[in-house]
């Protein structure tokens, strides 16, 4: 992890992001299936969320995360990862803690190819609080966390669903609804009396009353043979 290509030694200086987000442990956050079939996972390990993520636990899952991305997101992962992962570091110090900037920093550019092909929206870092917890110590639950996407699923056929709450992230943020916010049972915005979820299933704007069908009903008019 000392290669500057993996950028694991220090956060840039343009990244002053804040304190990560604990998200809940939803849907990104359960264990997708490519953790197993690509071996993120140690069979028979007891999870410890809260224990410190040293640099060979982030370039395992983030190795893994990149060959996911090769080989299920049209165009691969992208230039930009290519790049990170096409010299392996010369040297590494696996077992040294990782702080909560250096994790942001390696992270960006997937989220940043995840936003470009539709399965996210926004980075998963809280960018309210003071850049100095950059340099907090980030846990295992903060990488699982980030690493939790799951692309088996087309952003066109549901996408992500950030909040659990049945709404994909990309309709709630069309539509001016957060989607960290379960808010499938709020009426929706044009108060038509349904709520955001049957708008959603529905396929109406919830922002919008759908018209009555005004139109004549069609009327059959039979030829009988002379």
């Amino acid at each position: 992890m000392r290669s500057p290509r993996f950028s694991l030694l220090a956060p840039r200086s343009l990244l002053l992001l804040c304190l990560l987000a604990l998200l809940p442990l939803l849907a990104w956050a359960t264990a997708p299936a490519w953790w197993t079939t690509r071996g993120v996972l140690k069979s028979g390990a007891t999870a410890d969320d809260y224990a410190a993520a040293n640099q060979g636990q982030v370039r395992n899952i983030a190795k893994q995360a990149y060959e996911e991305m090769k080989a299920r997101l049209p165009g691969g992962a992208g230039a930009e990862l290519d790049a990170l992962w096409a010299t392996p570091a010369a040297s590494t110090d696996d077992y040294r803690a990782v702080n909560l900037g250096q994790l942001k920093n390696l992270t960006k550019p997937f989220y940043t190819r995840l936003i470009a092909c539709g399965y996210t929206t926004y980075y998963p870092w809280d960018a309210s609080t003071h850049p100095a917890d950059n340099y907090a110590l980030a846990n295992l639950g903060q990488l699982k966390t980030l690493f939790a996407f799951d692309l088996s699923v087309a952003p066109e056929h549901g996408g992500p669903d950030t909040d659990g709450d049945g709404l994909p992230d990309g309709w709630e943020v069309k539509y001016g609804l957060n989607p960290l916010v379960n808010d499938a049972n709020t009426p929706d915005a044009c108060g038509d009396g349904l709520t955001n979820l049957q708008a959603y299933q529905l396929g109406r704007n919830p922002t919008k009353v759908a018209l009555a069908d005004t139109t004549s009903a069609v009327r059959l008019q039979l030829f009988l043979p002379r």
